[in-house]
């Protein structure tokens, strides 16, 4: 038997439990589904005494009026419309709006127990319950203790302090057959009076998330520089980078070959650079994609030019990989290229470039004071929160800023979700750590 009530999480009306009232019929929507809301029509014959049946007309209208109002009010508390197909498993989408339709003969036919018509608008999307996320990389495989990940992504080191930057979900774990908001916990793990500042978040679903290589070495390019041995730099060594006059210049050029290509896909990617020394300013930077990768005589791809800041972490563009013939693969290798320019010259010292997935991506920035040491940072996508908690005296702040939307998880496909952090003095060392927990409900478009 199909199950149907309404809750604002403390007060629930079933309205097919026979007591309050029988489910007779259910129309559901037939929105797109890309649309945001979809209207349902659920028909019910009341039960009990008169005055009871009164009293629940009542509260299903407060509960469609709450609903209206937090669409303008988001600190009121979310009004629920839950259905169950039958098996005995509850999924629940969020109210918009609501009305009780009586028949013709209006109030005088509640004594007679008459079918009404409750029309409601929800979220296009229903929800099940919350579960957690099962995390696997080289520090611990299904993990839900809290999985660490560090700085870089170089494999070094012993579990549980291997180098890397990413949790992996497997491909079985996610429900559902829509995109899922997740909930992140990271807590800061690195015992420094250097607290945990920025926070950035890549997620890939798409580019082949177990092979794919998100990072490549500044030591590890074709031509251009030298490098500089050093043990908080990834792979143990970065590129330094000099050169000379007024004019763009080629200063660096990594290849990507065939198989590199391949596990990209044609995807978007923006290209972050870990700089190991602070870059000066007025520097100006470009990516270009060239080929043949040897001569790299042609230009098939390019960022915009940036100016760069001080900082150590910086976004130097954004580029497809591959260019061209997308859904194509053995493709021939190609040449990414670094080109710089600013007045009288200038060096950069790269430790490495993250070549960075945007299936999602999102950076959390602290107005002001940082995360200290076992501070734990919430990214709740579920319930469109981002906090701070484990402070003392105790209680959630709320002065971080996410920019870009939340991490949306592919439902039975394997992913990876990526983590790159600075600290509040501005380093990037690949000793910092944090420890992440995830959670999510899965989403489907019609129970």
């Amino acid at each position: 038997m199909i199950g149907l009530r309404f809750t604002d999480g403390t007060t629930t009306l079933t309205v097919s439990n026979l007591t309050d009232g029988i489910l007779t019929g259910y129309q559901s929507g037939n929105e797109n589904p890309i649309s945001e809301e979809t209207t349902e029509l659920a028909y019910v014959i009341l039960r009990g005494t008169f005055s009871a049946k009164i009293a629940n007309i009542n509260l299903l209208n407060s509960f469609f009026l709450q609903a209206r109002e937090r669409q303008q009010k988001p600190f009121l508390n979310r009004i629920y419309v839950e259905r169950d197909s039958g098996d005995g498993v509850w999924w629940r989408s969020e109210l918009v709006d609501g009305l009780v339709l009586l028949s013709s003969e209006g109030l005088d036919a509640i004594g007679r127990s008459p079918e009404v018509s409750i029309s409601f608008s929800r979220k296009n999307y229903w929800e099940g319950a919350e579960v957690q996320i099962p995390l696997s990389n080289g520090n611990g495989t299904n993990n839900t203790g809290g999985l660490p990940v560090f700085n870089c992504n170089d494999g070094v080191g012993t579990s549980p302090a291997i180098n890397n930057n990413f949790v992996q979900i497997a491909t079985n774990i996610i429900g559902g057959d829509l995109l899922a908001p997740i909930r992140l916990e990271m807590t800061n793990a690195l015992n420094s009076a250097a607290r945990l500042y920025s926070v950035w978040i890549a997620h890939n679903s798409e580019a082949d998330p177990a092979n794919f290589q998100n990072v490549i070495e500044g030591e590890s390019v074709a031509a251009g520089g030298s490098d500089v041995v050093g043990s908080n730099y990834s792979g143990g060594k970065y590129r330094t980078i000099t050169w000379a006059g007024d004019n763009q210049v080629l200063i660096a050029r990594w290849t990507l070959n065939t198989t590199y290509l391949n596990r990209a896909k044609s995807n978007w990617f923006k290209i972050l650079s870990a700089f190991a020394l602070a870059p000066s300013s007025n520097t100006r930077l470009q990516l270009k994609i060239r080929w043949p990768a040897s001569a790299y005589l042609t230009e098939i791809g390019s960022s915009q030019e940036v100016s760069l800041d001080t900082t150590k972490l910086q976004d130097i563009g954004t580029l497809q990989l591959p260019p061209w013939l997308t859904g194509a693969g053995d493709q021939s290798e190609i040449a990414l290229c670094l080109y710089a320019r600013r007045p009288g010259g200038g060096t950069v010292n790269i430790d490495y470039l993250h070549i960075t997935p945007l299936d999602s991506y999102r950076i959390l920035k602290p107005q002001g004071y940082g995360a200290a040491y076992t501070i734990r940072i919430v990214d709740d996508g579920i319930n469109e929160l981002l906090y701070t908690d484990g402070w003392t005296p105790a209680g959630k702040t709320g002065h971080y800023v996410g920019i870009g939307s939340p991490v949306m998880l592919k439902p039975n496909k394997l992913q990876r979700i990526y983590f790159l952090q600075n600290g509040d003095t501005g380093d990037i060392g690949i000793t910092r750590t944090m420890t992440i927990k995830a959670f999510y409900r899965p989403r489907r478009a019609t129970i």
